[in-house]
């Protein structure tokens, strides 16, 4: 949607099964030669394994083939993209799989905050906006008495879907600064506006903490029911 004029140019992929937790070798060159064939290009930037487990990612063999795509110039990186809990128990073991690392990541769950430090990896997060932020959404517009509370804490209206929109995606930016946020939209309204946030000067933090805060009461009083 954002680029319709390259649509012309792009071939439609035949239709194939995907195939999931294959990460043996052949099948990933495989793989990657027909994306960059179906793609019409000879390098792609970021390569990440989409579903990885620890058992797979510890195989010394991927980490030497990987390595060997970047030496060939068939990929600019690698990384994971997996669960939070898989990749929680990914990066001890398997070090070299870290140089991008994807995960979701949230206010609700701040998972973010749970990884260790990777001062050199590219972190990309997602799922700010999921089913949490549908359901708060929904909560917000029949629960007056909660409405008015998060209200008052962090001083927007937050039965316009769009503002809690904004106010979530603003959390995930200033939680990872330096790193990617991911989300989906069909509606090119709504992209244009998260995309003027994401250039726009950040969001007062007391507002942001105050917002995480109220979210972490709300999940703990929901648990405790």
């Amino acid at each position: 949607m954002l680029a319709p004029g390259l649509k012309p140019h792009l071939p439609v992929p035949a239709f194939t099964q995907p195939r999931f937790n294959v990460f043996d070798t052949s099948a990933l060159r495989s793989s990657i030669e027909t994306s960059l064939r179906e793609l019409r290009t000879d390098r792609i930037d970021i390569l990440l394994l989409h579903e990885i487990g620890v058992e797979d990612a510890a195989r010394p063999e991927l980490l030497v083939f990987l390595d060997g795509l970047v030496r060939e110039g068939k990929i600019g990186a690698f990384g994971l993209a997996t669960s939070f809990d898989e990749t929680s128990r990914i990066i001890p073991s398997s070090p070299g799989l870290t140089n991008v690392v994807q995960f979701p990541s949230s206010a609700w769950d701040r998972n973010i905050e749970k990884l260790p430090e990777l001062p050199d990896s590219l972190l990309v997060t997602h799922s700010c906006l999921g089913r949490r932020f549908h359901a708060l959404r929904e909560r917000l517009s029949a629960d007056g008495d909660t409405r008015e509370r998060f209200n008052n804490a962090v001083g927007f209206d937050l039965s316009d879907a769009g503002t809690l929109a904004r106010l979530c995606l603003a959390h995930a930016l200033w939680s990872d600064p330096d790193g990617i946020v991911l989300f989906s939209s069909f509606k090119p309204a709504n992209i244009q506006a998260n995309a003027t946030l994401a250039k726009s000067a950040p969001m007062d933090t007391q507002v942001l903490s105050s917002f995480a805060q109220l979210l972490s009461e709300a999940e703990q009083s929901r648990l405790a029911a």
